[in-house]
């Protein structure tokens, strides 16, 4: 089979079978966020997939189909939520990042993506206001927790998002900030409306204040012991490689930032790594606008300076994320992490393959040696219903924690999940492997 045959494939078991898992499910049993980002990965599938191999007669309508879908899905359950004079009190709040996140891009691509469409029902404004909401939510509903929050749950770093509130085991992680982060740029980008642009400074700054204040003042970059602040550094030196935990911790303040999951020191997720990467290269592409801004001169006056720094190390860091074969392997899942939540945390690496190409060019790097290895690695491994795995390279992901057939008979989603980091994969390739 052709490259294109493969990925074709893949996405058919994705369309047939894991599409089905997601949308139009109980969105209290946590499905709702995995259909807003199995909608990016397709969303994907199309745009990199018409640009190098043309029309797609059959495969563009079914996402055109699966975008109304969640268009309606959406809505439904945006209603029931915020719709009785509650804050979102089911749906984790960062859930309104990926939806948000998926619908800029698909109205920002609209016209690729509904190409030879006849009268869709759903619109470009629609789309557009779709991610208007899920800025408002999030955004506005972490403003309130920021303006009334107190000891023990108020952490040392002002702003960021929450993904619930804290007295409703709520945590301020690296996910819930990024996503904030990449939606609030990327709405920048679409409309140029100041508020958006205020929003990614100041979630910008969330991230730098972090960085600044717990790991940049420091001479050298030290193995960790127990977690501090948000960075982990990898190996002690100069030189300095990081990665970003699952969540910041105060090692002045025990209790901030222990909600669900539970803490687990030294924790890590691809997907953290992708989205905060993704939204420091966003940053990075519109520096000039952000530079101006008075918070911006106020708290961080040597910009972007610190955005490079970060982006550089992050990028660094990344290195240690892949194999000797510059194939991508998850990061160790620990306690529930491996678990209970190992579904969640499949999406990581197709997360982080899908910002990958632009956080590497944002500091002067290249990227396509770890794209394409990787995307050989997945078509490697998948079976052959062309199902794809979890562990991409199972000679070097021998320990990663998780027991991948244990978890897809216990977890419905566990599976599906797969399928779509793997197409992330994929789809991050097009561009080199499918000419």
């Amino acid at each position: 089979m052709s490259y294109k045959d493969d990925v074709l494939a893949v996405f058919k078991r994705l369309h047939d079978v894991s599409w089905p898992v997601f949308c139009g499910k109980d969105y209290t049993k946590n499905d709702f966020w995995h259909t807003a980002n199995t909608l990016d990965t397709c969303a994907d599938f199309i745009i990199q997939g018409s640009r190098t191999w043309g029309d797609l007669p059959d495969q563009r309508p079914q996402v055109q189909e699966m975008i109304q879908q969640g268009y309606e899905y959406f809505l439904t359950v945006y209603k029931d939520q915020n719709g009785h004079g509650e804050d979102s009190p089911v749906v984790w709040w960062d859930d309104y990042g990926w939806w948000g996140i998926t619908f800029t891009k698909i109205h920002q691509n609209f016209g690729e993506i509904f190409k030879g469409a006849k009268a869709p029902k759903i619109t470009q404004a629609d789309c557009l206001q779709v991610a208007r909401d899920c800025w408002t939510a999030l955004g506005s509903y972490s403003q309130k927790v920021n303006g009334s929050v107190q000891p023990p749950q108020k952490g040392p770093v002002a702003g960021g998002c929450w993904n619930h509130p804290p007295e409703g085991n709520g945590v301020q992680n690296t996910v819930t900030n990024g996503l904030f982060l990449v939606l609030s740029a990327r709405l920048f980008q679409s409309t140029n409306e100041p508020g958006f642009l205020n929003a990614t400074a100041n979630q910008y700054l969330w991230f730098r204040n972090w960085f600044a204040n717990y790991l940049q003042k420091q001479k050298e970059c030290p193995l960790p012991g127990q977690q501090q602040g948000l960075f982990r550094c990898l190996q002690p030196g100069s030189t300095k490689y990081i990665v970003a935990y699952e969540r910041p911790i105060d090692p002045a303040n025990a209790d901030y930032n222990q909600g669900n999951p539970p803490f687990y020191d030294k924790q890590l997720w691809t997907g953290d790594q992708g989205l905060l990467l993704g939204g420091l290269a966003a940053v990075l592409n519109s520096w000039e606008a952000i530079q101006p801004l008075p918070i911006i001169k106020q708290q961080d006056p040597t910009f972007p300076q610190n955005a490079k720094d970060m982006a550089l190390w992050m990028v660094q860091g990344i290195s240690w994320l892949f194999d000797t074969s510059t194939v991508l392997h998850e990061a160790p899942l620990n306690g529930e992490f491996g678990t209970g939540f190992a579904a969640d945390y499949a999406t990581g690496k197709g997360v982080m393959m899908r910002y990958l190409a632009n956080g590497m060019t944002a500091v002067g790097l290249n990227s396509e040696s770890y794209i394409t290895s990787s995307a050989k690695a997945v078509v490697a491994s998948m079976n052959t219903a062309h199902q794809l795995n979890f562990q991409w390279n199972k000679k070097t992901d021998s320990k990663i924690g998780t027991n991948e057939s244990q978890v897809t008979m216990t977890d419905r989603r566990f599976a599906p999940t797969a399928q779509s980091a793997g197409l992330d994969a994929l789809n991050a390739a097009i561009r080199y492997l499918g000419k």
